[in-house]
């Protein structure tokens, strides 16, 4: 640990107990500006002669940095933060590392190869030396802490550090308010555009069915698509996409899963909206409540109002060969009659939108 300590340039790496009795291998200590009595651990590293069986240290890690910042010792550099710090698992040669932060629940991500082996010199030493510098940032940030009697800070939530897009060959900035919902896994952000404050919902995908959401677009039947592009290298394919917000209510909101007791009109506008699509040659794979919007309009009941959808990750041209990803939920193959990896057809789509309007069973 000597050895890990000097590479990293901190004066203290040791074991660590906690108040419940149970300890960390190793963990970093470094003062807050909170008060003199409260202190932060940036950085928790878990060793092992090798990975084998259930001792898997870059799952142990995680866990011990929850178990850690669960202390009531905690509370206070909890309270006012996410909490970052990194993680370190070394399980023989094999070394991972890891970012982590503590929200509702606790989000811990790889950073760099999943493994390195760090006979490979060169190679280990590179992420070594980011994680350093890094770790030096993190302590100045914890140091520069100030306890405050203010509530809460609302916004204070993780968000990625891309905050613009190209548009018309100008570059638009926006700032983050909030996630759209508290699920860990979540990426999409509710945000604002700086030019003109108006509300933009952004998203980080793996795939995206541009082409379809603009045909939608056109036709009033989804929000307007302000941006869809890869982030570059190092994001392995990854896109982000920027649309207006919709000003409405999904039908997860107003029926739950099933919509079966939405108005007639309701289920005929969705029925609309898919017929536009087939016109441009596309599927809607992932047809369910909270994907499909009611849009708020003035002197317009419930009945009338038409709908839109959202959510075109799946989205794809009939008869291009596209396939459902692995992991579908058991709604998705439920109601669409779709495995994972099947090719999507327009008979998927179809029989979602039976089975989200379907009477339930007696």
């Amino acid at each position: 640990m000597e050895a890990l300590r000097r590479i990293l340039n901190i004066d203290n790496l040791s074991p660590l107990k906690n108040l419940d009795g149970t300890s960390l291998d190793y963990a970093h200590r470094t003062c807050t500006g909170i008060d003199t009595d409260t202190d932060a651990v940036p950085f928790i590293a878990e060793i092992k002669p090798e990975c084998a069986g259930n001792s898997d240290p870059s799952v142990q890690v995680s866990f011990s940095y929850q178990r850690h910042l669960a202390q009531s010792e905690n509370d206070a550099v909890r309270g006012m933060t996410c909490c970052p710090s990194f993680l370190l698992s070394l399980a023989g040669p094999w070394i991972t590392i890891m970012g982590a932060i503590f929200r509702t629940q606790v989000i811990v991500q790889k950073i760099g190869p999943r493994h390195q082996r760090i006979g490979d010199t060169e190679a280990a030493a590179h992420p070594l030396y980011a994680l350093r510098l890094a770790l030096a940032e993190l302590k100045t940030w914890y140091a520069n802490l100030r306890r405050t009697t203010a509530a809460p800070d609302p916004v204070a939530f993780p968000r990625p550090h891309f905050t613009s897009f190209p548009i018309e060959g100008a570059t638009t900035k926006f700032f983050y308010t909030n996630l759209i919902n508290d699920e860990p896994s979540c990426a999409v952000f509710l945000a604002k555009l700086e030019e003109d404050n108006r509300e933009v919902v952004v998203k980080f995908v793996d795939t995206y069915g541009e082409e379809g959401h603009r045909w939608m677009a056109e036709h009033q039947l989804a929000p307007n698509l302000l941006y869809c592009g890869k982030l570059g290298d190092g994001y392995e394919g990854r896109s982000m996409v920027v649309m207006e917000k919709v000003k409405g209510t999904s039908l997860f909101e107003l029926y739950g899963v099933s919509a079966h007791d939405a108005p007639s009109t309701i289920e005929d506008a969705v029925r609309r909206a898919l017929d536009t699509l087939a016109e441009g040659g596309f599927i809607f794979p992932d047809l369910r409540t909270p994907n499909v919007m009611v849009v708020d309009e003035d002197e317009v009941t419930v009945d009338q109002r038409r709908v839109q959808l959202v959510d075109f990750d799946w989205v794809c041209t009939e008869g291009k060969g596209e396939r459902y990803p692995c992991g579908l939920s058991s709604y998705v193959t439920a109601a669409s009659g779709a495995e994972d990896g099947v090719l999507i057809q327009r008979k998927h789509e179809r029989t979602m939108l039976e089975y989200m309007f379907a009477a339930p069973e007696v």
